[in-house]
């Protein structure tokens, strides 16, 4: 996903869906030391698969702290994936270092094909594991990794970049603002970073577009 350095904070920033790190290490234990913050509808929400399998993980909002993402493990060499379950519009996340109580290896190889989803509510997985769909939402009930965008790209392969947030529209929005057009913020790195988003670091080779939902209907 797309990601900068925060230097006020010390982390390297993902706040889109779906985005985070991947690491290898040879060890028992892996420990990362994260930032989350809380925009008011619950804490930053982080999916970690070890070796294949999830755990969920919540952060403590506006502080920097070291979380275990995994322990216990058998000897040996394993692959730790961290991708946020909450999105832009309500929370953060960074990391600032990764340490093991053995030794992390080379990052892991990429996969050779690469989606780009832009798109609003709907990409986010706004109240997508919600048993009351998008009532009294929180951001618990919210997973971008329970989504077509991250179906599709798990289905095919993919490596998946999320560009996302709930209430974006291309025309005009249904409440008459004009605070959520994707067109003022796709080239930057997020509606809440004006940093210009360099597209070279990331080129898909497939990129799905799903926004309209929140436009205004003309009649």
């Amino acid at each position: 996903g797309r990601n900068y350095k925060d230097d006020a904070l010390g982390v390297v920033a993902f706040n889109y869906s779906a985005a985070g790190f991947e690491a290898e290490f040879t060890g028992t234990k892996l420990i990362a030391s994260l930032y989350g913050e809380n925009k008011g509808y619950g804490n930053t929400f982080l999916s970690v698969f070890t070796d294949g399998k999830e755990s969920v993980l919540e952060l403590e909002s506006g502080v920097k702290k070291d979380y275990v993402l995994c322990e216990g493990l058998a000897e040996g060499r394993h692959r730790v994936k961290v991708l946020k379950r909450t999105e832009l519009a309500f929370t953060s996340a960074g990391i600032a270092a990764l340490r093991s109580d053995g030794m992390i290896g080379k990052a892991p190889e990429r996969r050779k094909l690469r989606f780009e989803f832009y798109g609003d509510s709907i990409t986010c997985g706004y109240g997508s594991v919600s048993e009351i769909g998008d009532k009294g939402f929180k951001t618990v009930t919210e997973s971008a990794l329970s989504t077509y965008a991250f179906f599709t790209a798990e289905r095919f392969n993919a490596e998946c970049n999320f560009v996302s947030y709930s209430g974006w529209y291309i025309t005009k929005s249904v409440d008459g603002t004009e605070n959520g057009d994707i067109g003022k913020v796709y080239d930057k790195y997020s509606k809440d970073n004006p940093t210009a988003w360099d597209f070279s670091s990331y080129v898909p080779d497939i990129v799905v577009v799903n926004i309209g939902a929140n436009d205004e209907t003309y009649v």
